[in-house]
């Protein structure tokens, strides 16, 4: 999703990347304050100018694990650290919204002219986990009821090979239908507040709600497109398969109501990988669903 200007944001759902620059107009001008801020649904970036130093911060807004990649070039003024590089994001959920500095900056000659440029981007959760490919995942809804996969791995419409969906499933599923957890573990990202959804990419891939839960082996699963409002669980909580965490809708890019689940762990703050799963059917265990293939939900 590129947008007009100098800002770039990437998000599907989780991510964004940006590009902003800074050229000072002349010396005297920088003896003021300065805040610069590019906002996106989950995380907030601040970059300020007080006298001849400048600072860049982040502030997770309702993501409490993160990678983050940092890019800079810089005209006139000295890093405090090598750059590129990438730093993980922990924020418990009682310290949500507290600045992180990830980049200190001072002018060099205050007498002279200066620029910076900085590009960030970032992917909900950190990087190291091992995904257990031998776990066998619970249908994420209810016993006894099926549905239907409308696009399965490598789909050509949005879950392309070598893309960082490429192994995600879409269930057909309507608005309002209960969406359990698949697996167990720990809310650690929530979108809840869109009512907006429809088949344009640019206008609304950065609407999708969803809820992110982290597994014991460090994967994470994404729950997407679901209903605004209708979120049944907070950041921290421990949650357990068939746990309701919320309901079906189309929030964000969607052609109709259906959800979309992924497992995937972090590359870097711009990449991630998905993963295949298994999931445990009525029918018995099923590796690779085609599209089409009606899956039936096993009691629990």
């Amino acid at each position: 999703m590129i947008f007009p200007s100098n800002i770039r944001l990437t998000l599907y759902p989780l991510a964004a990347a940006i590009i902003f620059s800074c050229i000072s107009p002349q010396a005297s001008a920088q003896l003021s304050t300065q805040t610069q801020v590019r906002q996106n649904p989950v995380m907030e970036v601040r970059d300020r100018t007080v006298g001849n130093h400048v600072d860049i911060w982040a502030y997770p807004l309702t993501v409490t694990e993160c990678t983050f990649d940092l890019e800079c070039t810089a005209q006139n003024m000295r890093l405090d650290r090598s750059v590129p590089y990438t730093i993980e994001i922990r924020t418990p959920p009682q310290n949500l919204r507290k600045p992180i500095c990830v980049l200190n900056a001072d002018i060099v000659d205050p007498n002279d002219r200066y620029r910076y440029d900085y590009k960030y981007s970032w992917r909900i959760g950190l990087r190291g986990g091992r995904h257990d490919d031998s776990y066998v995942y619970a249908l994420p809804f209810a016993a006894g009821t099926a549905h239907k996969v409308m696009q399965g791995y490598g789909g050509k419409f949005s879950h392309q090979v070598g893309s960082d969906g490429e192994n995600a499933i879409d269930f057909e599923m309507p608005d309002g239908t209960q969406v359990l957890a698949a697996r167990d573990g720990i809310v650690v990202a929530i979108k809840d507040d869109s009512t907006e959804g429809g088949n344009d990419k640019q206008r609304y891939e950065k609407c999708a709600n969803y809820v992110t839960v982290k597994h014991v082996d460090g994967s994470y699963a994404d729950y997407v497109h679901l209903t605004a409002g209708s979120c049944t669980v907070r950041l921290g909580q421990v949650v357990r398969t068939g746990q309701v965490l919320g309901q079906s809708g189309h929030s964000g890019f969607a052609s109709a109501p259906h959800l979309h689940f992924i497992v995937f762990i972090p590359v870097s703050g711009s990449h991630r990988r998905s993963y295949r799963t298994r999931f445990a059917t009525a029918s018995g265990l099923v590796c690779d669903p085609p599209r089409g293939q009606i899956l039936e939900a096993q009691p629990r």
